[in-house]
């Protein structure tokens, strides 16, 4: 699915083409000739634009013809198991000097957090400070999700005390795969970030000033 954002007074709003400048142009599941209008209009380096397409590229970093992507892995709740598990996706965001595009496989609850801020939060047009708050969400959402691995795997130990049964075993190894994932992606992850802070992208001036903005953005999420 392509839909493209663009900030407003009121909020973040959907708009129906691809004109102009200060987009945020999304990509969930895209098909090819999603994947190729973009690239065509936008001129994206369609290599980029197709990295995060494919579940198992890891966490990078790289710059080409004025374009940079940034490739991060972010987590999800996988309802198709027969119990609830959590696992992790690429997210590749791809920036040049007008607009910003992200792509994912499917819909991560990271870019959806994001759209329900409130007006004035999300700017599109700041390309390195909306990625700053992308990368935010994903840390918080790594965080929120832990914090549930831990209290369920809490209430399964008390079961298991109570009975020894199949079905709480089996939940408590698909936590524990949960754990796995998320280790190795948070790992890829601080690579990236560390890569991140010492590009040219956040270098600037302006850029640390917009990043201070971003970690005091939110305050109401320092418990999460």
């Amino acid at each position: 699915m392509l839909t493209v954002y663009k900030s407003a007074p009121d909020g973040v709003q959907a708009q129906d083409n691809m004109e102009g400048k200060g987009l945020w142009i999304s990509l969930v599941a895209p098909t090819d000739d999603e994947v190729r209008q973009v690239s065509q209009q936008k001129g994206f380096d369609i290599d980029f634009l197709r990295a995060a397409l494919d579940d198992e590229e890891r966490s990078r970093i790289e710059s080409e013809n004025g374009q940079v992507l940034i490739l991060v892995n972010v987590p999800f709740i996988n309802t198709e198991e027969v119990s609830l598990t959590y696992d992790t996706i690429p997210l590749g965001i791809v920036i040049d000097n007008e607009n910003i595009v992200t792509v994912t496989l499917r819909p991560t609850p990271v870019l959806d957090e994001i759209l329900r801020r409130r007006p004035g939060a999300i700017h599109t047009a700041k390309r390195t400070r909306f990625l700053l708050q992308i990368l935010y969400h994903t840390a918080t959402t790594f965080l929120r999700y832990l914090k549930q691995i831990d209290r369920q795997t809490v209430e399964i130990e008390a079961e298991l005390h109570k009975s020894m049964k199949n079905e709480e075993l089996i939940k408590l190894l698909h936590l524990e795969k949960s754990l796995v994932y998320f280790t190795t992606s948070l790992r890829s992850n601080e690579i990236v970030m560390e890569k991140l802070l010492r590009s040219q992208l956040v270098r600037m001036e302006s850029d640390l000033v917009e990043a201070n903005k971003v970690l005091n953005l939110y305050p109401e999420d320092e418990d999460l």
